[in-house]
C-alpha cells in the first residue's frame, strides 16, 4: 500500500504542478473540468447512484461546466459564490457540533446529489477564476494548495503531539482541536509571509493571516463533510482511481470547500478577481 501511495504521488505531483504553474489557462480550465467530472462520478456513488445513472450525473456536471465556460459568462456567479461560501461555513460548524449517531444511508440520497452538483460546480468556477487573474493566477492557485497542505501537515503533527480533545468524534475520530489549532497557526504564519509576493504587497499581513486561517478552517469542513457521507454509505474511499490514495474526491475534498472562500477573500483584496 505504501509503495502504491508513493508511486502515485511521484507521478501525479509533478503533473499537477505543471498544470497549475505552467499550462495555459485554457488547458488548466479543461483539466479541472475532467477532475471535477470524475469527482462528480464518485460523489454519485456516495449518494447511492450506480451504473448509467452514476455516469449521467458525472456527465451533467461536465456539461454545466462546459456551458458556463463556452458561454463566456464566467463573471455572473458572485451571489452563488457568496451563498456557497456561507453554506460551507455553516456546514463546517454543524459538523463540528454534531454529536448524534450517524444513520446509514439506504438508496439514493437525492438532496445530496443536488448539493454536490452545486458545490462541485462552484469549486471548479472558483479555481478557474483564480487561475485567470492576470499575471498572478497560477501563483494564487498554488498559494491555495499550500494553505491546505500546511494546515493538514500542521494538524497532523500537532494532533499527534498534543491531541486530546476530539473535533468531531462521530465523523472523524482522528481529528482533534489541538491538531486544528496547530494547522491554523502554521497557515497564519504562511499567510503573513505571503505579503512578500507582489500580488499581496499592499495587503495588511494581519488580514492575509486571517484569510489564510479561514480558508484552512473551511477546508476542514470539506474533509468532514466527505467523511460523514462515506461513513453513512459504509465505504472507506470515494473511488479507486488513484492507487493507494482512493478516489479523486478523497484528494480534493478540502479544495472543494476552501476555493470559494479563498476567491471571496481575493475579491476583497482586488475587485478584479471577479
Amino acid at each position: 500500500m505504501l509503495k502504491q501511495r508513493v508511486l502515485t504521488a511521484l507521478i501525479l505531483a509533478p503533473l499537477a504542478l505543471w498544470v497549475v504553474l505552467f499550462a495555459s489557462h485554457e488547458v488548466f480550465a479543461f483539466v479541472m473540468m475532467g477532475v471535477i467530472a470524475v469527482a462528480a462520478h464518485e460523489w454519485g456513488m456516495l449518494c447511492g447512484l450506480s451504473g448509467l445513472r452514476q455516469t449521467a450525473f458525472a456527465i451533467t456536471s461536465l456539461l454545466l461546466m462546459l456551458l458556463a465556460y463556452s458561454s463566456g459568462q464566467m463573471l455572473d456567479y458572485q451571489l452563488l459564490l457568496l451563498v456557497v461560501s456561507a453554506t460551507w461555513a455553516g456546514l463546517t460548524l454543524w459538523l463540528i457540533v454534531q454529536r448524534s449517531e450517524l444513520e446509514p444511508h439506504q438508496g439514493v440520497f437525492y438532496p445530496g446529489l443536488l448539493i454536490g452538483l452545486a458545490l462541485l460546480f462552484v469549486a471548479w468556477f472558483s479555481v478557474v477564476q483564480i487561475h485567470a487573474i492576470e499575471a498572478y493566477g497560477s501563483h494564487l492557485v498554488m498559494a491555495l494548495l499550500l494553505m491546505i497542505w500546511i494546515a493538514d501537515t500542521g494538524a497532523y503533527f500537532a494532533g499527534r503531539q498534543f491531541g486530546k480533545h476530539k473535533l468531531s468524534p462521530k465523523v472523524s475520530p482522528g481529528k482533534s482541536w489541538e491538531g486544528v489549532i496547530g494547522g491554523l497557526i502554521g497557515v497564519a504564519v504562511f499567510g503573513w509571509f505571503l505579503t512578500s509576493h507582489d500580488y499581496f504587497k499592499a495587503v495588511n499581513p494581519f488580514f492575509l493571516s486571517i484569510l489564510s486561517m479561514l480558508v484552512a478552517f473551511i477546508s476542514v469542513g470539506g474533509d468532514l463533510f466527505e467523511s460523514r457521507i462515506k461513513r453513512q454509505r459504509g465505504v472507506k474511499d470515494s473511488g479507486k482511481i488513484l492507487p493507494g490514495h482512493g478516489g479523486i474526491y478523497d484528494r480534493i475534498d478540502s479544495v472543494i470547500a476552501a476555493a470559494p472562500v479563498y476567491l471571496l477573500g481575493l475579491t476583497l483584496i482586488d475587485g478584479s478577481a471577479l
